[in-house]
């Protein structure tokens, strides 16, 4: 009996273990989530005083916004999908950041060993400006013509952009710089379309 009763009480432990544990990281996940975005805030609302960045509201209602949903996730013990929330404002202040850094003039005094260096360097960037596209005009309540320049803007920057990786496959790195660069302007372009000034 006493053998039967141990395995019993470890059987039980092992399915009730997992999802307590589960449950219990998904929410300390979560507070750390919600603790780096409150840090990125910080740095993201510092380096836009610094560069007095004329979208500074937008971004952070937009943060606010996506905080808001997960807090809520959270409070019905939906962790993983608050964490998402949270994911999104992380990735929309650091890319916010990069952005406005980006449009210094001193990203032209970088010094690259090579030219397929400065393309994966142009890459990174455009990379940026799409994802920003998509977190800041995603459930922005536009007009149908907004949309249509939107649209318009980030379709150009696409095909520069296949263009240019196609260069860049050919060994063509200077001719896809060129490219990338005019790729990312366009995406500049359809952001500031939507209302939303970002340096660039």
């Amino acid at each position: 009996l006493l053998d039967h009763s141990a395995k019993t009480m470890f059987s039980a432990i092992r399915l009730a273990t997992p999802k307590t544990a589960g449950k219990v990281k998904e929410e300390r996940d979560y507070i750390k989530e919600k603790k780096s975005v409150e840090a990125l805030n910080k740095a993201y609302n510092r380096v836009a005083d610094e560069k007095n960045y004329s979208g500074k509201k937008q971004i952070n209602a937009k943060v606010d916004h996506f905080v808001e949903i997960a807090d809520a996730l959270a409070n019905s013990s939906k962790f993983v999908q608050a964490k998402s929330e949270l994911d999104k404002a992380y990735q929309l202040l650091k890319i916010s950041i990069e952005a406005i850094r980006g449009g210094e003039t001193l990203t032209r005094s970088l010094n690259f060993a090579t030219p397929e260096e400065e393309y994966h360097y142009e890459l990174d960037r455009n990379d940026t400006h799409t994802m920003l596209v998509t977190l800041l005009v995603e459930g922005k309540n536009i007009s149908d013509y907004t949309q249509q320049q939107v649209d318009k803007f980030t379709e150009l920057a696409q095909s520069l952009r296949i263009e240019a990786e196609k260069s860049a496959h050919s060994g063509e790195f200077k001719e896809a710089i060129i490219m990338l660069e005019q790729s990312t302007k366009q995406l500049v372009r359809a952001i500031r379309s939507a209302g939303i000034f970002i340096p660039g």
